[in-house]
C-alpha cells in the first residue's frame, strides 16, 4: 500500500512516496505520541511547548518518509487543507487507520 504526500518545496509542488509503513515508523510514531501525552498532561503549557510538539510531529512525518524532506519544508510547504493527510499517515504508523465518519453513520442505520 503506497503512501503519498504532496506539498510545496521552494515554491514547487513535490510528491513524496513511500511503499508502506514499517516497524521503525511505528516506533517513531509512538515516540511522538509520548511527546503529545507529555504536552497535554502539563499544567502550564507555553507557546514554545506547543511549537516543540508540532515540530516533533513534522520531524516524525519526515522520518517516516526517510527524510526526503525536512520538518521545516513540511511546515512551510503543506497547505492547511492537507493536515488530514498527515493525520492519516500518523494513524497508519501507529498501526491504525482513519475511518470516515460516514462509514460509522452508515453502520448505525
Amino acid at each position: 500500500m503506497a503512501i503519498t504526500l504532496s506539498f510545496k518545496v521552494d515554491g514547487k509542488m513535490k510528491t513524496f512516496k513511500k511503499d508502506d509503513i514499517y516497524f521503525a515508523d511505528n516506533i517513531r510514531a509512538v515516540k511522538h505520541s509520548i511527546v503529545q501525552t507529555d504536552f497535554y498532561s502539563k499544567k502550564d503549557v507555553t507557546k514554545e511547548d506547543y511549537e516543540n510538539m508540532q515540530t516533533d510531529y513534522c520531524e516524525m512525518i519526515a522520518d517516516i518518509f526517510n527524510n526526503e524532506f525536512s520538518a521545516e519544508q513540511l511546515k512551510t510547504g503543506l497547505m492547511i487543507s492537507k493536515l488530514d493527510e498527515l493525520d492519516a499517515i500518523y494513524l497508519k504508523a501507529l498501526g491504525g487507520e482513519k475511518k470516515e465518519a460516514d462509514d460509522s453513520e452508515k453502520k448505525k442505520k
